[in-house]
């Protein structure tokens, strides 16, 4: 089992061996919940706070009632990094659901609800290596509900593995539309400018609205705004962001052979992960 050997669940850490089998669970029966997937470094959830703003904004529109405060998570992460003996990096998940699906009701009936954290090992990626990017267009069209981390992950399982023979790939509407990729937000860049695309069916992803908030700190200039596929000629870099990866640098741009990520790209990162106390590696090529 890919996770570290105890977990919170339902008010209590646990082993996870003992967490019940969620049969009637909605988020089991109907993917009808939310999660969030956080960074640990050095012990520490890397902002914490901005994926908490998102689960609890989320939860209200999505009528789940969350059983936990904000506190009460950091110190169930805390006592979960220790009875684990973690003593770097993990990756940290937060479920939540309505609950149980109530026997002998044809209605949708709020019950209790479900709150399950648990710790996984960091995936071994090198962030200085840039990826291979390409470019289609979506396969299943996005709708509002989208721009929630739901866990009916479906489509963006699919769509990632589609990806092949890249590492990722942007997606675009049936319009023309640039979104992002099925995991991660994408930036480009002209001059000192950043742009990222600005659309009510995209996740609004954690790490990207640390660099709209931290856009002066940083030095640069970012604009939030429709972006189609006649705009990406216009533009000299590209790159990504994600939670657990940070910012992510593309090498090749698929059809966009002089758009990847260069100086501009490689300051931000070091400035991204001096402010949360991140390292950064030198840059390496990828390999074919």
């Amino acid at each position: 089992m890919n996770l570290y050997p105890f977990v919170y669940y339902q008010e209590k850490i646990r082993p996870a061996q003992s967490v019940p089998f969620p049969y009637d669970d909605y988020g089991f029966l109907y993917g009808y919940g939310l999660f969030e997937t956080v960074r640990i470094f050095e012990k520490k959830p890397i902002l914490f706070e901005k994926h908490w703003e998102r689960l609890q904004s989320s939860a209200i529109i999505m009528g789940i009632e969350l059983a936990v405060t904000q506190t009460h998570i950091r110190d169930i992460i805390v006592d979960l990094v220790q009875q684990n003996k973690i003593e770097d990096g993990a990756i940290l998940n937060i479920y939540v659901t309505p609950g149980d699906r109530p026997v002998g009701t044809h209605r949708i009936v709020m019950g209790r609800p479900m709150v399950l954290v648990i710790l996984r090992p960091m995936t071994q990626t090198r962030s200085n290596i840039g990826i291979h990017l390409g470019i289609r267009q979506e396969s299943f069209q996005r709708i509002q509900i989208d721009q929630f981390k739901m866990l009916s992950y479906v489509k963006n399982i699919l769509e990632k593995a589609l990806c092949d023979p890249y590492d990722d790939v942007i997606l675009y509407s049936e319009k023309q539309t640039v979104l992002e990729t099925p995991t991660a937000n994408v930036f480009f860049a002209r001059g000192n400018v950043l742009f990222t695309p600005k659309s009510q069916y995209i996740l609004p992803g954690v790490t990207r609205r640390y660099l709209l908030e931290k856009a002066e700190e940083f030095d640069v200039d970012i604009c939030e705004q429709e972006i189609v596929l006649s705009d990406i000629d216009e533009f000299h870099e590209v790159f990504l962001t994600s939670s657990l990866k940070g910012i992510v640098l593309v090498d090749k741009l698929e059809k966009y052979p002089n758009i990847k990520s260069r100086e501009l790209t490689r300051a931000l990162q070091q400035a991204y992960n001096s402010s949360l106390g991140l390292p950064t590696l030198p840059e390496t090529k990828k390999t074919v």
